[in-house]
């Protein structure tokens, strides 16, 4: 079995507004202890300024059987970012 890929997005608050600002996504491995399920999203509050929002592509190592990308996971990633802060604003 391949490991686990998952893309990670960072989301930063500007200042103390309600605006915020999508910082560069990136993917990394899935700690091996910890087991993925296909487009399940995770959420994590960094700090009152920054939250991490994780979703995972089983595929990510096949891309013959790739139907999912960086720009899927971005966006299922920015809905998990409405659904948790409504009223915030991302730019």
């Amino acid at each position: 079995m391949s490991e686990q890929r998952v893309f990670f997005f960072d989301y930063h608050r500007i200042a103390e507004s309600h605006h915020w600002k999508l910082g560069k996504g990136h993917f990394d491995k899935a700690d091996q202890n910890d087991k993925w399920k296909d487009q399940e999203i995770r959420f994590k509050q960094i700090n009152e300024k920054m939250v991490r929002i994780g979703v995972f592509d089983e595929n990510a190592d096949n891309p013959q059987e790739k139907t999912f990308d960086y720009n899927d996971a971005e966006e299922l990633a920015d809905e998990e970012f409405a659904r948790r802060f409504p009223g915030e604003y991302l730019h």
